[in-house]
């Protein structure tokens, strides 16, 4: 039987470049680092982070989320020469002031615990003593065969730490604190630290895509210990004391078992079963390769809105709210031109893909699916933002949304409205209109700049165009999620589901069939679809007719029928900061959206600047920048000679335009 080697899935192949006293000092770290590589895992385990420490780098410190304190790991032996290598950690657990564990340690214990630098120091432990000496509780052993055919932990602590006081500690206002030959100390320290194993396990087995192929506990008989009036410890003989031990082994077990199971230990009869290392945090088998079923579908929120109108800013504070719920969200990003900016402000890992170079509700279609199954693959994820662009109609993406029921549940449609540009976006766009109409929750952003008689009219016009939606306000974005509506009702209702006079029509506007086509007719000059394909002379026909041949199941206004492009400027290492403000004032006003990566004059950051018409900002970007600086324009006939020449003092270079 060939044995996989768990060692060399983490240093690579067996060799001693591999068993450096330093490479083994470090190995828990080594572990816990390749399996946080996976979000699920650390979402799963409660995995709250690990930080080295500057006066030891082979000790760290790490926090669980069902424990409020911090547990510490030092190590205090090494054999790096031997068969097999070993490596012995003290455990620490320092608790928190409001730490139900703090009423098991020692009085001294629990005092120093509340100092006010105590928290700061215990980020560099190693170089206190005093804080190992109080809480130090436990031990971890870790084995490697020198061949590299096995990994072994063994975790050895007190079933109940007991410290009694010969003399008692006596009260300041009388009585006694501790009374005589009491315990001011009753730690079940071996429970506490078991946490922290089964966590380090769960890593261990991510890691190396293996269970252990081990598992057994141990117990040996123990003492509890007397501070004597002399002020030394003894040990004192307790039948009912008890020290336990837990035994996990990767590979090859023979070598390991003499080094990590305690002399004379016996099998272990009481205390928590060996369940917990059994588990599987995270299931090796592809997602495609398990049954389906309703829980194991994430939730997809589609989120729409105009150009400008703060999905963004939206959506940070959405995946921080989740996160915050201990549930992992992903983002699939649509953006037009070929360098995405937005995922570029987004915070998090790198759990966001982006579909660009295109609308996703139209060239784009069929680019779903993958995106999507990619991000199941991977994450394992309980929610899906699908962030479309600012010129992007859900009502184009019905079908495709409809088949992908068996990778997703279709949530929440959710649309940002700007309250500062509302009557002017609306009156010149469709496209707003049918975002506004697809949603089932409407959020109307930027209420701050807009005053009460105008926010009055707003909501008016959106029960109008949708009567069913939930509105919203909000400012700079903030919204509770818990607040969004579910469902995806109106979006994909069937058409007959629908009384014919109810409700807006395709382009999100609550008008007749005549008022309709007059409408369509003034502000298109082309087809819209409900003709009946009588309107073969009118202008742009053919073009129109190619783009709803491509969209057979939707004639629902777009970008490219409502003439949006965008323009791509690639931008000089620095740009002078005045001109590029006087352009952004002074940019026609077809533009409605201008988003890129800049750097000033004078200033040695890249930093990201979104512009709507009559308001610009620069922000610091959340992720490294690797693109050279550019801006991409978005609007009405951006490749036109007028636009061209515009830019053209900002850069040297030819600036590339495209619908």
């Amino acid at each position: 039987m060939t044995v996989t080697s768990p060692f060399s899935r983490l240093f690579g192949p067996p060799g001693p470049r591999g068993l450096t006293p330093d490479a083994l000092a470090s190995l828990p770290r080594t572990w816990m680092t390749a399996a946080c590589m996976n979000a699920r895992f650390r979402r799963t385990e409660g995995w709250l982070g690990l930080c080295q420490c500057d006066s030891d780098p082979r000790a760290f410190t790490c926090r669980l989320e069902k424990h409020a304190g911090v547990f510490g790991l030092i190590p205090t032996s090494l054999d790096a020469e031997g068969s097999p290598r070993i490596i012995d950690y003290a455990i620490c657990y320092f608790p928190s002031a409001d730490d139900p564990w703090l009423d098991h340690f020692a009085l001294h214990s629990a005092i120093l615990a509340g100092t006010p630098d105590t928290q700061t120091r215990l980020r560099d432990f190693p170089a206190h003593d005093d804080l190992q000496a109080a809480f130090a509780i436990a031990r971890l052993r870790v084995g490697v065969t020198p061949d590299g055919e096995g990994i072994g932990l063994s975790l050895t602590g007190e079933r109940h730490r007991r410290v009694l006081v010969e003399a008692g500690i006596p009260a300041p206002g009388g009585g006694w604190l501790v009374p005589p030959d009491s315990a001011d100390e009753n730690l079940p320290a071996f429970a506490l630290v078991r946490d922290l194993l089964a966590t380090l396990a769960a890593g261990l087995r991510v890691a190396t895509a293996a269970p252990p192929t081990f598992t057994a506990g141990f117990e040996t008989p123990s003492t509890v210990y007397q501070l004597g009036l002399d002020g030394t410890l003894h040990t004192l003989p307790a039948p009912d004391a008890s020290r336990d031990t837990d035994c996990l082994i990767w590979g090859a077990i023979s070598g390991l078992k003499p080094v990590l199971i305690p002399p004379e230990a016996a099998m272990r009869t009481q205390g928590a079963d060996l369940d917990i290392y059994r588990r599987d945090p995270i299931s090796m088998a592809p997602v495609r390769e398990r049954p389906e079923t309703e829980n194991d579908r994430p939730g997809l929120t589609l989120l729409s809105g105009f150009l400008g109108s703060g999905k963004t800013t939206f959506l940070n504070q959405f995946i921080e709210y989740h996160t915050g719920h201990n549930e992992l969200v992903t983002v699939i990003q649509n953006e037009l031109g070929e360098t995405g900016v937005d995922a570029m402000l987004l915070e998090g890992d790198d759990s966001v893909i982006e579909v660009d170079a295109g609308c996703v509700c139209c060239t784009l279609s069929g680019a779903l699916e993958p995106a999507i199954r990619a991000l199941r693959d991977r994450y394992r994820p309980d929610v899906i933002v699908l962030e479309t662009t600012g010129l992007a109609n859900p009502l184009n993406m019905v079908e495709e949304l409809k088949d992908l029921d068996h990778l997703i549940r279709l949530d929440a449609v959710v649309s940002i409205v700007d309250a500062s540009r509302f009557h002017e976006t609306l009156a010149t766009s469709d496209i707003a209109a049918g975002q506004i109409a697809a949603a089932d929750t409407l959020i109307l952003n930027k209420c701050d700049l807009a005053d009460e008689a105008t926010l009055a009219a707003i909501h008016e016009e959106l029960a109008r165009v949708n009567p069913e939606a939930r509105i919203i306000e909000a400012c700079q974005g903030r919204v509770n999620p818990k607040l969004l509506e579910t469902g995806f009702k109106r979006l994909l209702a069937e058409p007959e589901e629908i009384a014919p006079d109810d409700g807006p029509c395709c382009c999100g506007h609550a008008h007749d069939k005549p008022a309709h086509d007059a409408h369509h007719e003034h502000a298109h000059g082309h087809c819209c679809g409900h003709c009946g394909g009588q309107c073969e002379d009118a202008p742009d026909h053919q073009e129109h007719h190619v783009h709803q041949e491509h969209h057979a199941h939707s004639d629902h206004v777009s970008h490219l029928g409502e003439g949006f492009g965008y323009l791509k400027l690639e931008l000089p290492e620095a740009v002078d900061g005045d001109v590029l403000t006087r352009l952004l004032v002074d940019c026609p006003k077809s533009v409605e959206r201008i988003k890129g990566v800049v750097r000033l004059v004078g200033d040695p950051d890249l930093r990201i600047l979104q512009f709507v018409p009559g308001h610009a900002e620069f922000v610091m970007p959340e992720r490294a920048i690797t693109e050279p600086p550019f801006l991409i324009v978005i609007g009405r006939g951006v490749d036109s000679p007028e636009q061209s020449a515009h830019w053209a003092q900002l850069t040297e270079k030819r600036p590339h335009a495209t619908h």
